[in-house]
C-alpha cells in the first residue's frame, strides 16, 4: 500500500545536506529571497554576484517541497511544447525564449559539477494523436534551427532532444545552496515569512528589512503572496521510485503530452511520475499526501515498461499552475517580487526567471523576462 512509504523520496537516500539555522534576530540587507528551491538559490546567487548583500530563508528546509521532489528533469522551453509555444507567443519571440533556456542550462552545468546527465530527452507518444503532435513539435524545433531527432526504438516511437537532461533535484539544490553561502549569502532554514510587504518580510525570529523581496515559492506561492490568489492554483504531483532494476532506460522520457514521465538513475533505480491527466479533480488540491489511486496508476505505467524491481518509494508534491497558463515572474506590490506557478515545468524556466528577475529589481529592466511576457 502507498502509505507505508510515509511520503519518502528517492532523492534524500544519497544526498549529504547542508544545515542552516533559524534566523533569531532583526537584520536589514538589500535582497531578501523568500523560499530556498533551485530557483529562490539561483535568484540568491544572481544577486550577490550583482554586488548586493542578501538573506534566504525557507520554511523548512532547502529543498524540501517541490524543488527536491520533481522528477528531475532539465528540458529546454515551457510548459507548451515548442510548436504550441510558436503559437501563443509567435514564432519570434517563441525561439528568443527557447534560446534562453538553452542559455540558462549552459549557465547552470558547469555549477552541478558532474550532477545532471545530458542523455538527451525523448518525447514518445501512444496514440495518433499524440505522435501527430510530436511530429509537429519535431518540425517546428527543426525549422528554427534547434537540435532534434526522430526515435523509434526501444524506449517507444517519438522524438528526441538531444540538449535535454536530467540531474538529481536534492543534490542540485546542494550545490546551490554551498555555492550561495560561499557569495555571502545567509541562509536560514525553518523561518517562515508570516507576513511580506514592500521592504519588510516578518518572520517568527525577526525582521528583515530588504530594499528588495523576491518570494520563490512556487506551490506555495499564493500562501505567502494572497495578492495571487485569484490566478494561481495549486496541485500535488506524484511519484514512486524502485531500487536497482536491470533493464536500461537510457533516455529519461515523458510521454502522454508529457503527463507521464521517468528517468533511470546510474544506479539502475528509476522514478517515475504523474497520472494527473486521470485524476484532475483530486490532484488541484495543497495536500501533499500521496494516493493510493496515483500509486496503482503509476504502477501499473512502470510495469508497462518492462520495470520488474521492487517499488521502495511514494511521494508528492505541490506546484502551483497560473490560471493564464504562464509563470508569474512579477512585481506584486513595490520592492516586492513573486516567482513560481511554472505550471509543472519549472526545472529550467524557474532559475533562467529568478536571475532575470534580479536583473529587473536592479536594472529596471531584462532582456529575458521582455522577450518571455513581450514587454
Amino acid at each position: 500500500m502507498s502509505h507505508a512509504f510515509k511520503n519518502s523520496t528517492l532523492w534524500e537516500d544519497d544526498v549529504e545536506r547542508l544545515h542552516f539555522p533559524a534566523l533569531n534576530q532583526d537584520v536589514e540587507v538589500d535582497s531578501c529571497v523568500v523560499g530556498l528551491g533551485a530557483s529562490g538559490l539561483r535568484a540568491a546567487m544572481h544577486a550577490a554576484e550583482r554586488g548586493l548583500t542578501v538573506v534566504g530563508i525557507d520554511a523548512g528546509v532547502i529543498a524540501g517541497a517541490a524543488a527536491g521532489r520533481n522528477g528531475g528533469l532539465m528540458l529546454a522551453g515551457t510548459a507548451d511544447f515548442y510548436n504550441d509555444a510558436c503559437e501563443r507567443l509567435g514564432q519570434v519571440r517563441a525561439a528568443k525564449v527557447y534560446q534562453h533556456t538553452l542559455d540558462e542550462m549552459a549557465h547552470v552545468l558547469p555549477l552541478l559539477e558532474g550532477n545532471a546527465r545530458m542523455t538527451g530527452v525523448l518525447r514518445t507518444e501512444e496514440t495518433d494523436e499524440g505522435l501527430a503532435q510530436a511530429t509537429a513539435h519535431f518540425e517546428a524545433l527543426r525549422r528554427d534551427g534547434f537540435a532534434v531527432e526522430k526515435y523509434d526504438g526501444p524506449q517507444g516511437k517519438g522524438i528526441v532532444i538531444p540538449t535535454d537532461g536530467s540531474f538529481h533535484p536534492v543534490n542540485r539544490a546542494m550545490r546551490f545552496a554551498r555555492l550561495a553561502a560561499q557569495m555571502g549569502v545567509r541562509l536560514f532554514e525553518n523561518t517562515a515569512a508570516v507576513s511580506v510587504t514592500s521592504n519588510e518580510v516578518r518572520t517568527a525570529g525577526g525582521v528583515i528589512s530588504a530594499k528588495h523581496v523576491l518570494v520563490a515559492t512556487d506551490g506555495f506561492l499564493r500562501r505567502v503572496l494572497p495578492e495571487l490568489v485569484d490566478g494561481v492554483r495549486q496541485v500535488r504531483l506524484q511519484m514512486i521510485a524502485t531500487a536497482p532494476d536491470a533493464i536500461e532506460l537510457k533516455h529519461p522520457s515523458y510521454t502522454h503530452f508529457g503527463y507521464d514521465y521517468w528517468q533511470q538513475r546510474p544506479d539502475g533505480r528509476v522514478a517515475i511520475g504523474g497520472g494527473r491527466h486521470h485524476f484532475k479533480t483530486s490532484e488541484f488540491t495543497d495536500d501533499d499526501r500521496p494516493t493510493q489511486a496515483l500509486y496503482e496508476y503509476l504502477e501499473k505505467r512502470l510495469r508497462g515498461l518492462g520495470v520488474t524491481a521492487e517499488i521502495t518509494h511514494h511521494w508528492a508534491a505541490i506546484v502551483s499552475y497560473s490560471d493564464n497558463e504562464q509563470p508569474v515572474a512579477r512585481e506584486v506590490m513595490p520592492g516586492v517580487w513573486g516567482l513560481g506557478a511554472f505550471n509543472g515545468t519549472g526545472n529550467v524556466i524557474g532559475t533562467m526567471l529568478g536571475r532575470a528577475l534580479v536583473d529587473q529589481m536592479i536594472d529596471g529592466r531584462s532582456q529575458i523576462l521582455s522577450d518571455f511576457f513581450g514587454e
